[in-house]
Formats: structure tokens, sequence, C-alpha cells
């Protein structure tokens, strides 16, 4: 029971993607606030969500979205392109092509 849907996660998650990109852009109107705590905290949040929304579409089987994800994720974090282990795999899942 205490498990959630993953399709209602994964709308969640979507919902909070695209209000987390659609501030960020308004933020980015701005030069100045894009040093600023707000502009890091929504930064972070989103790069959280992308996380997790693409570790759950690849659970899911879809690694084309999961890819968009992560493609989206290091846009904005170039710092962490070090920290992939290059696995790509969706175990368990092979039945959901």
């Amino acid at each position: 029971m205490n498990q959630i849907n993953p399709v209602l996660m994964l709308a969640t998650l979507t919902q909070q993607i695209v209000e987390q990109e659609k501030e960020l852009a308004e933020q980015k109107d701005f030069a100045e606030q894009e040093t600023s705590a707000e502009h890091s905290s929504v930064k972070a949040s989103l790069s959280e969500n992308l996380l997790k929304r693409g570790n759950l579409l690849m659970q899911m089987g879809d690694k084309d979205g999961a890819g968009k994800d992560m493609k989206r994720y290091l846009e904005l974090n170039p710092e962490k392109v070090g920290e992939l282990t290059g696995e790509f795999k969706s175990e368990g899942r092979e039945h959901c092509r």
C-alpha cells in the first residue's frame, strides 16, 4: 500500500518539471537573478526531478524519454558528466518495449 502508482508519479513529476522550467525561464529574463539563491534552488529542484523522472522512465522501459531527461539534467549540470557510469539499461523491464 505504500507503493505509489508509477503513472501517477510520472504525471506529478512532469507537472513539477514543467512548472520549474517555466520559473527558470522567467528568472533568466532578469540577468541579475541568475546568481540568486532562488535561481539555484529552482535549478536544484528541477535537476532532482529530472533524475527521478528519468529513472522512473527507464524502469518503465522508456529509454528515449529517460535519455531526454538525462540530456536536460546535464545541460543544467555540465560538471556532473564525469559522474556518469555509462550504464543505460532497464533491468527486468525488457517486456515493456
